[in-house]
């Protein structure tokens, strides 16, 4: 049974998303923000990006991009042979070959999304906070 939840992604999401999160809270206090404010700005910030990287991670395990590494990979094989990083095996294989022999290895990033979920809702809760007060 694989597992889901890979502890290593949620927590280098955990770490980057409290290093962005103290960054800006920093920053906004720095502005004589008040500190609501700038714990929403920063658990906002956070959340969003994290969200923004967790998306392209996971469009890029769905195959979005798999054309774009076949072609590159393909293009040394022919303009710079010495430089390929092909093995003969893979050397003749259509790119249908290619899509199933990578989508065999790919690990989806659940562990970065709810990390970086956990960072967005903790901003909108925040954010409701600042509003009633």
């Amino acid at each position: 049974m694989k597992k889901i939840l890979k502890g290593k992604d949620f927590i280098k999401t955990m770490v980057s998303g409290a290093l962005i999160t103290g960054a800006v809270i920093w920053l906004s206090l720095s502005r004589g923000k008040s500190v609501i404010h700038a714990l929403c700005d920063g658990f906002f910030v956070s959340g969003i990006l994290l969200l923004c990287y967790a998306g392209l991670i996971f469009s890029t395990h769905q195959g979005t991009f798999d054309i774009f590494s076949y072609g590159i990979s393909h293009l040394f094989k022919v303009r710079w042979p010495g430089f390929s990083t092909m093995s003969d095996e893979h050397e003749k294989e259509t790119f249908a070959d290619y899509r199933m022999r990578v989508s065999a290895k790919r690990k989806y990033p659940f562990g970065t999304l709810i990390a970086a979920g956990f960072f967005a809702v903790i901003a909108v809760i925040l954010f409701v906070v600042y509003l009633l007060l």
